[in-house]
């Protein structure tokens, strides 16, 4: 694949309105966008290839989930507490999107 950035989230109704809504726009061009409906993940790749990836997460701590690959090593977090604490309390998004930029080394 190269290197590449990868913004996964799913179809969770308390989070997938509030990231369209408050995330998604705000990534930069560089950040992939897999959707998981349900179990199935939909993205620009074969749902094979994004499955088997996904599978392979070693840090799976819930979604929203950040997975970077340079030069062949995957590294991955999840931000699911930063945005369900975000989405509870009412807390600006700032800090998280800071926290994707900062993950992908997009400054």
């Amino acid at each position: 694949m190269g290197d590449k950035n990868f913004f996964c989230y799913n179809n969770k109704l308390s989070l997938k309105k509030y990231v369209e809504e408050n995330i998604v726009p705000y990534l930069p061009e560089q950040v992939e966008i897999i959707y998981l409906n349900g179990k199935t993940p939909e993205s620009d790749y074969p749902e094979v290839v994004i499955s088997k990836m996904l599978y392979g997460l070693k840090l799976y701590d819930g979604y929203p989930h950040l997975i970077k690959i340079r030069s062949g090593v995957t590294t991955e977090i999840s931000i699911n507490n930063d945005v369900f604490n975000c989405i509870n309390q009412h807390k600006d998004i700032n800090p998280i999107l800071f926290k994707i930029y900062t993950f992908f080394d997009l400054g």
